[in-house]
């Protein structure tokens, strides 16, 4: 240790400027706060599970948006941004409003069962697009096809009948064939109970 000369009359306390302090051996008190530069944090109090953030040479500082939860143990922020992957072993809880920019099947993947508290939304992919896209409710609808443009018969095979006229009001449907409906003379009268 390297001391700047100071006089004492033995009467007070002194204090002794000082550089290059080496401190060893039990039973050594240090006041002040011991700096960056000599293994110390800087710092004189911390909050109570907030996490400590190196800030170069500046005594280390916490942020009191990031914490550790010890009696869950977890790990809390109010915002985070990755760069890079993220890997979760065990459960991911994504909770109220999540969003990605730019999602692909690169950038997100899941296995095993998802679940949402919430209705997830995504981008509605063009009409006529035939990718592996995720396909929205509003895509569906704007790409079903109207019943006006349809032509020919479905076929039972299908859930259709088979049948390409109108059946005649109040007769009895049979199956003619393994492929046709068609209209029985049999008609039924009044209401049954």
């Amino acid at each position: 240790m390297t001391g700047t000369a100071t006089s004492f009359n033995g009467t007070a306390n002194i204090s002794i400027p000082t550089t290059g302090i080496k401190v060893s051996g039990s039973g050594v008190t240090v006041e002040g706060t011991l700096p960056i530069a000599h293994g110390g944090t800087g710092a004189t109090t911390f909050a109570n599970n907030q996490i400590l953030i190196g800030s170069g040479g500046n005594p280390i500082k916490t942020d009191a948006n990031l914490i550790f939860d010890t009696t869950n143990d977890e790990l809390k922020t109010k915002h985070l941004s990755l760069t890079g992957d993220l890997t979760v072993t065990g459960d991911a809880y994504l909770n109220n409003n999540t969003y990605a920019d730019g999602l692909n099947a690169n950038t997100l993947l899941v296995t095993g069962n998802a679940s949402f508290s919430v209705s997830p939304t995504a981008p509605t992919p063009e009409s006529g697009d035939s990718s592996t896209k995720l396909a929205t409710t509003e895509f569906v609808k704007t790409t079903s096809i109207p019943i006006s443009n349809l032509s020919g018969v479905l076929p039972v095979a299908k859930g259709g009948t088979g049948h390409s006229a109108a059946f005649t009001a109040g007769r009895v449907i049979y199956s003619k064939s393994a492929t046709e409906m068609a209209d029985s003379s049999i008609a039924i009268t009044g209401t049954g109970t």
